[in-house]
């Protein structure tokens, strides 16, 4: 079921998603919003068209019903652009975009003139589609169209025609009411003139367009970026933030580890999560040591998190001492990259941390001993058969099964009995590695 949300952001042509949104369950890519009496609906542009021309389709299919729609009959669909209902063209210009036949572009060109807007639009979308750069000078003059949506939809395509003939003019866009779907386009023209007008789009007073702009910056690849996208670590808004750091990471400059750092505390788990990512892709292993140790709970978390992937058996000392944080989400991590690093210091340590009084870092404890594959730890985990947690007992018998010493068949025959079925099929999946076969 969808809500619709009130949002005061301006009217704003946009192929990515809007903050004031139809909260649905698609992860389909490009949303228009449009304000209507201060209320912002967000539709999907291809589902927009979809709907706005199912009856168009039906008058259009009774009115040249004898034509059948295939792409040897683009010459006859061709002849309908200029059918005298512009629910008809509408139509037309759209189905060619379906046939895929260049014989169609010079007609749609034609149609970006037409005198009604919805043809006009259904033009310029089908010409990005078609990929021809015979569109690229008409489309560009169809970003000065009267009608909103025709300039949105001429952004978008110049975007997918990626010819950098539309870059000064795109430019100039941003200032207009299309500006979103004028800086997605500039990021995939891949053209340097586009980075110091993205910078001044990073404070444009719409989320949207702050956000979109941090995307494509990243896609520029340019270090003068970097210091701005920074600065948008701080915006108020977290899809800007999350733009910011994916960007950061395309970007992989050494000057932005400190702030990705910070950014680990980030009340939003997607920003929270690039920035980690970031801060793997820029091998960052003395900063993320040094952030084990840092105030926010949630930077210590990160790092600890970031060390398990960088596999550096340099933050294997740093992460035994951070076994003893005062956070069990801090130690939790540790627990789990410790058994990453694949380091036997971690062994005793980690038997250690099998008496921890939170259930999820004993966890962690007992899957990286598992992995460790060190036989100290298989008195510890016989132990841990009898433990208050149901998923701490199933992983333990797991992780002995990993381990492939016998002392562990009896109590795991033991376990068979246990009140859980998960826990029996785990000590049963274990005694099976061990060659151990029920009577």
């Amino acid at each position: 079921m969808s809500r619709l949300y009130l949002d005061p952001t301006p009217f704003l042509i946009t192929p990515r998603p809007v903050k004031c949104i139809f909260e649905t369950g698609s992860h389909d890519l490009g949303y228009w919003s449009e304000q209507i009496s201060g209320r912002c609906i967000s539709l999907n542009y291809s589902k927009r068209r979809i709907m706005k021309m199912k009856l168009a389709i039906l008058i259009m299919l009774l009115a040249v019903f004898a034509m059948p729609a295939v792409a040897d009959d683009v010459d006859m669909w061709i002849q309908n652009l200029n059918d005298t209902s512009p629910v008809v063209r509408e139509a037309v210009a759209e189905t060619l975009g379906d046939v895929g036949d260049t014989r169609a572009v010079e007609p749609l060109i034609l149609a970006l003139k037409d005198e009604d807007s919805g043809v006009r639009e259904a033009a310029a979308d089908t010409l990005g589609d078609l990929g021809d750069p015979r569109a690229v000078e008409p489309l560009i003059l169809a970003l000065k169209d009267e009608d909103e949506w025709v300039r949105g939809y001429a952004a978008e395509a110049l975007g997918k025609l990626n010819d950098t003939r539309a870059v000064g003019r795109l430019i100039q866009a941003l200032k207009d009411v299309v500006r979103l779907g004028a800086a997605e386009a500039l990021g995939k023209l891949n053209d340097t003139r586009a980075v110091e007008p993205l910078i001044l789009a990073l404070k444009d007073e719409d989320s949207g367009v702050r956000e979109t702009a941090a995307e494509a910056l990243g896609m520029l690849n340019n270090s003068s970026a970097v210091e701005p996208l920074i600065q948008a670590l701080k915006d108020e808004d977290s899809g800007v933030r999350s733009s910011a750091v994916r960007s950061l990471d395309e970007l992989n400059d050494t000057q932005s580890v400190d702030p990705l750092i910070q950014a680990l505390k980030d009340e939003d788990s997607s920003v929270r999560f690039g920035a980690m990512k970031a801060l793997v892709d820029l091998n960052a292993v003395d900063s993320l040591i040094l952030a084990l140790k840092d105030e926010s709970e949630g930077v210590r978390e990160g790092a600890a998190d970031a060390l398990g992937y960088l596999q550096d058996t340099r933050a294997v000392e740093p992460l035994i001492q951070a076994l003893n944080d005062n956070d069990s989400y801090v130690r939790q991590n540790v627990a789990e990259s410790l058994g990453e690093l694949n380091d036997a210091r971690a062994v005793e340590p980690l038997i250690l941390a099998l008496k921890d009084k939170d259930d999820m870092v004993r966890l962690s404890a007992v899957r990286s001993l598992g992995r460790l594959n060190d036989t100290r730890a298989v008195g510890p985990l016989i132990l841990v058969l009898d433990d208050a947690d149901m998923l701490v007992r199933e992983s333990a018998a797991l992780s002995l099964g990993k381990l492939n010493d016998s002392r562990a068949v009896e109590p795991l025959k033991s376990a068979l009995n246990d009140e859980y079925k998960d826990v029996q099929d785990a000590a049963a999946a274990a005694l099976t590695k061990l060659g151990w076969q029920a009577p």
